[in-house]
């Protein structure tokens, strides 16, 4: 029996089935919004390089390591096996993780508002005391106490 007859594409010697496993990998991580990085890290510390291998059918993976990635993507391996893209719905734990991500978010974005608020307020007086110096060296310059030469009174 040729290689070809058994699923595996002669050309660039990848399993069909792996392929469209990995292009379901890559889907459900696109929809998931996750870089390869992204999922690696979330799967327990698989490497980008090894995603990127699975999702391009090139690395026939170990059902654990397509449990981790399953969860890590919200969805079942059942899901991922069927293609059903119906069935690539978010589980408990990701559903926990997103709400968990979207919270550090909006702390992220409050904290910054404050600071935001911080540094307007700086600005604003650094504005004024700018105003300041601009009025005094152009008072100066109308006394001709500014020029260069010039003596300046002595103050008392």
């Amino acid at each position: 029996m040729s290689k070809k007859s058994e699923g595996v594409d002669e050309k660039s010697k990848r399993d069909e089935f792996l392929v469209e496993i990995g292009e379901r990998v890559r889907r459900a991580r696109d929809a998931a919004d996750l870089t390869q990085r992204e999922l690696g890290e979330a799967a327990g510390g698989i490497s980008p390089a090894y995603i990127y291998l699975v999702e391009n059918g090139r690395q026939n993976i170990t059902l654990t390591v397509f449990k981790r990635i399953a969860e890590a993507l919200g969805v079942t391996i059942e899901a991922l096996l069927a293609g059903a893209e119906s069935g690539i719905a978010p589980t408990e734990q990701s559903l926990r993780h997103w709400t968990r991500t979207v919270g550090t978010l909006i702390e992220e974005v409050n904290e910054r508002r404050r600071q935001d608020v911080g540094l307007l307020k700086e600005l604003e007086r650094l504005s004024i005391a700018h105003d300041k110096v601009i009025e005094l060296l152009t008072e100066r310059k109308a006394t001709g106490s500014g020029k260069a030469g010039g003596k300046e009174r002595p103050k008392g």
